[in-house]
């Protein structure tokens, strides 16, 4: 009986880390594979380049280039002059800061 016991307690065990592990999988694909969003509102990727590179002042095929350090430097410096904690516009920083959410996770 006590084999039983602990053959149960394994199994359910092993059952509870696969219904975690899909549940983690499952957040992961909502987050992060369902697409970002400019002003709460699901656009295309094509779009989303379109807005970056507005948002960045760079060309979308000179945006797609860029590496990924050279990408953060250039957030780095709009953002200075953006941010609204030091006297910038608070909606031009949220679309700099999605631009670069989409820009360097794509």
């Amino acid at each position: 009986m006590d084999d039983f016991k602990e053959e149960l307690s394994s199994i359910l065990m092993i059952l509870a880390i696969y219904v975690i592990t899909y549940q983690i999988r499952k957040l992961f694909y909502r987050t992060f594979k369902a697409g970002f969003k400019f002003n709460n509102a699901s656009i295309n990727k094509k779009e989303q380049w379109k807005k970056a590179s507005k948002a960045f002042g760079i060309r979308v095929k000179n945006l797609k280039k860029m590496s990924k350090e050279e990408i953060k430097s250039t957030f780095r410096k709009l953002a200075k002059k953006t941010h609204p904690d030091l006297g910038g516009n608070e909606e031009e920083f949220k679309n700099l800061y999605e631009a670069y959410r989409f820009v360097y996770v794509v």
